[in-house]
């Protein structure tokens, strides 16, 4: 639905009632014409001067920016032409320490306000009929809200576009709780259980049996190892057993 910011009045400059009483009705829609083509004319100028009035206030807006950020420009100009990367010694500690920019722009917030809106619209505003009071009945409510909500309320919008939003952050959390959550590793044990649980068919396998029935047999009859050293079979030569040699002659 379009909304008329600034409306020129009166709408019918030639529409009028004429009295019975008038003799020369062309004359009297003539000179009722003549009137309203003037408060017509009025109308606009208010119109147009409050236009100009706005456009005025923009540019005053944007120049002040503009000025703002070209001394910016022209202080950062004049700082970089002083440094000296080759003679000078860059201390870590002092650009740890150096205090870096920040904006003080903040975002506005509330853009379609009451306050914010144009004269034109302000006006359009104060010619609307009033709603009824309904806030009359609020001490008979149970559920503590305003009566005049359920007829017009201007953060309808905004609270709807509010839960819609916490809404989405809900879901994009719970995602984020299933992706970093650690994965269950199911299907590995089904494929091992079912490797140990798969039966050989009759007449395989069975080849290597005799074989393997021998070595365990040749090992079980062969006498024992030690670390490194073999087992002898016979003791080793040595002196005939006797008396122990006694002391040498004098």
């Amino acid at each position: 639905m379009p909304l008329v910011k600034r409306t020129v009045d009166p709408y019918f400059a030639s529409r009028c009632h004429v009295p019975d009483k008038v003799e020369n009705e062309l004359e009297c829609i003539v000179s009722h014409t003549l009137a309203n083509v003037i408060r017509q004319l009025s109308s606009l100028s208010k119109h147009a001067d409050n236009l100009f009035s706005e456009i005025c206030s923009e540019a005053t807006l944007h120049l002040d920016r503009t000025v703002a950020l070209q001394n910016r420009v022209q202080q950062l100009a004049v700082r970089v032409t002083k440094l000296d990367p080759v003679g000078e010694e860059v201390n870590i500690y002092d650009i740890s320490m150096y205090r870096h920019y920040k904006s003080a722009h903040t975002a506005e917030q509330q853009v379609l306000s009451r306050d914010s809106l144009p004269v034109a619209l302000h006006e359009v505003y104060n010619r609307c009929s009033k709603p009824p009071n309904l806030s009359a009945f609020n001490p008979y409510r149970d559920d503590g809200k305003d009566g005049l909500t359920f007829y017009t309320d201007p953060g309808y919008f905004f609270e709807l576009w509010s839960e819609d939003m916490n809404r989405k952050a809900q879901e994009r959390r719970k995602k984020k709780k299933v992706r970093h959550r650690a994965p269950q590793s199911s299907a590995v044990p089904a494929k091992v259980e079912a490797i140990r649980t798969k039966k050989l068919p009759s007449g395989k396998g069975h080849e290597f049996d005799e074989q393997q029935y021998a070595a365990q047999s040749a090992a079980s009859s062969s006498p024992p190892k030690t670390s490194g050293v073999p087992y002898p079979a016979h003791p080793p030569p040595g002196p005939p057993p006797g008396p122990p040699p006694g002391p040498p002659p004098e």
